[in-house]
């Protein structure tokens, strides 16, 4: 663990030593992190007590890392772009209304050990290239079947949504909105879809969406 910034918990793995699965790691423990608070908040419920909620961005890449500032004030952290991003990843959960969330490189690291969505293609402030984004669901092996459809039949619109199939994705996001009604992606996508399929986009379109806020 790095640092404490406001109400946030800053983490990074693979400094100062080597570590060959850090985005794997990085993803169970956001996981456990999620799952432990669950099981706090239903301990808080039984006592009437507020729950506490928290979101999750990871992002994995090449970074500064070591201590940083002057003789008087040093602190070991991680500095660069791709600290920046993992702390946009965590902003873009409220848009998107879930609490992990992981970047394309994070995800081509972990692919075979976790199972995730890809819920968007973002360019996030402050960035003019796209980034595909995931929401991470639960480690192989350790979901839920419906879990595991459900986002593979996400993934399939997505796929035509990406592919400029509106009439295709939308069938696929109507089902998805039906078997989760308050699904923030499959209504966002679904309302895209829609909106293309009367108005479509240039032949530019590259489907990355623009964020204008963190």
């Amino acid at each position: 663990m790095d640092k404490f910034i406001g109400d946030c918990v800053m983490a990074f793995w693979g400094a100062p030593h080597y570590l060959e699965h850090h985005a794997v790691l990085a993803c169970q423990s956001a996981l456990q992190c999620q799952r432990q608070l669950d099981a706090l908040a239903a301990e808080w419920r039984k006592r009437g007590l507020p729950v506490f909620e928290t979101r999750i961005g990871v992002n994995s890449g090449d970074a500064i890392v070591g201590n940083l500032g002057y003789d008087e004030r040093l602190s070991y952290t991680a500095i660069g772009d791709s600290v920046n991003l993992a702390s946009r990843l965590e902003g873009l959960n409220k848009h998107y209304g879930t609490r992990i969330l992981i970047s394309d490189s994070t995800y081509a690291l972990a692919k075979d050990q976790i199972v995730a969505r890809l819920v968007d293609v973002v360019a996030v402030l402050g960035r003019t290239q796209g980034t595909s984004v995931y929401e991470l669901v639960a480690e192989k092996g350790n979901v839920e079947r419906a879990e595991h459809d459900f986002a593979r039949l996400f993934d399939e619109g997505m796929q035509l949504y990406l592919s400029r199939q509106w009439e295709q994705a939308i069938s696929v996001f109507e089902e998805t909105s039906r078997r989760r009604p308050a699904d923030r992606p499959s209504q966002l996508l679904l309302e895209r879809c829609r909106a293309y399929l009367e108005s479509p986009p240039g032949e530019d379109w590259s489907g990355v969406w623009v964020m204008d806020r963190k």
